[in-house]
């Protein structure tokens, strides 16, 4: 489309305005005023969320590495406990690293023995809609008679390390909570503390038995 807007204007020689007449002086201005065109703009993006029908909100999408931990048997302990509230919290460092919680548990899914601060507890978990991380049915602690396993403290290595020191029953026959042992330190695959080798005598690492429980899978 094209509009064109003429513009009369003019005087006659004796300076009187135009009325009727055209006089030669006229000057005539044309403006063409072109269409402008406008035209859709494309821009690059991700798809963020996809409409869910029959419902007002999407539900989170759940990140690929929720997969092997609720597939995973998980060490922790005790990090927090409300009686009066009847729950609390498990500490794992690779679930507090990965969401930023610690585990939540209620009390009836713990034996009334491990609910006390630093308790070590071998559990399974599940995400709630929010994606936080909770005890997934009856987490366990204490002592296996068959197969069992427990962590040593050491003070210089929890500083280190962040973890109490893994040993399987083989290694310390016979120990009790709070008994001295010493030993010799390996990481596993993951950086994480264990014992290689029990020993007997004075070496250069030492510490008192802190708990023993069930072997997992």
């Amino acid at each position: 489309m094209v509009i064109v807007v003429v513009i009369v204007s003019g005087r006659t020689a004796s300076g009187s305005a135009v009325q009727a007449q055209w006089p030669s002086e006229i000057s005539i201005l044309v403006f063409f005023i072109l269409p402008v065109l406008v035209m859709p703009v494309s821009f690059p993006g991700v798809l963020a969320e996809a409409a869910q029908g029959g419902g007002d909100s999407a539900a989170l999408t759940r990140p690929v590495w929720l997969v092997p931990l609720e597939q995973q048997q998980h060490d922790g302990f005790v990090h927090r406990w409300s009686a009066s509230k009847g729950r609390g919290f498990i500490r794992n460092d690779e679930i507090l690293r990965l969401t930023g919680y610690d585990v939540r548990f209620a009390g009836v899914q713990l034996a009334p023995s491990d609910l006390v601060l630093g308790a070590r507890i071998q559990f399974q978990v599940e995400f709630d809609g929010a994606l936080r991380p909770r005890v997934k049915g009856v987490a366990s602690g204490g002592l296996s008679v068959d197969s069992c396993r427990g962590f040593i403290h050491n003070e210089a290595l929890h500083r280190l390390l962040g973890k109490d020191v893994l040993f399987r029953a083989v290694q310390v026959p016979g120990a009790q909570v709070g008994q001295s042992v010493c030993f010799h330190l390996e990481l596993d695959a993951e950086g994480r503390p264990r014992v290689k080798e029990a020993l007997e005598g004075t070496l250069n690492t030492k510490g008192p038995v802190k708990k023993r429980q069930a072997l997992g899978g």
